[in-house]
């Protein structure tokens, strides 16, 4: 032992060593997460139910919390920096309040 730290291989790569891992990583991600069929459906049903937040805001404007109708954007503009901001928790939980259903039940 003369003091020195072990190799390390996350250190020790080369710029080519690392791109080639980030390229497997990468690969695994989008077959095993990002493109499964389960993964598409949940997309389809989040998209529904941000559709109908979006529709509902733009028809109850009075709805919005004034921070996002104290602007000069458009209506559009409020409502859509509005649902883009909430958490899939509280969009989940807008929807049970404002239409009665889940996210599960939209789909």
């Amino acid at each position: 032992m003369n003091g020195s730290p072990p190799p390390n291989p996350a250190f020790d790569s080369t710029p080519a060593d690392t791109l080639a891992l980030m390229h497997e990583l990468r690969d695994f991600m989008f077959e095993r997460v990002y493109l499964r069929s389960e993964q598409a459906a949940q997309q389809q049903v989040a998209a529904r139910l941000l559709r109908r937040l979006m529709d509902h805001h733009l028809t109850h404007a009075d709805e919005l919390p004034a921070s996002y109708r104290d602007t000069d954007a458009g209506l559009v503009t409020q409502v859509a920096d509005y649902v883009s901001g909430m958490t899939d928790r509280y969009a989940q939980t807008a929807s049970d309040r404002l239409f009665g259903m889940t996210a599960e039940r939209l789909g």
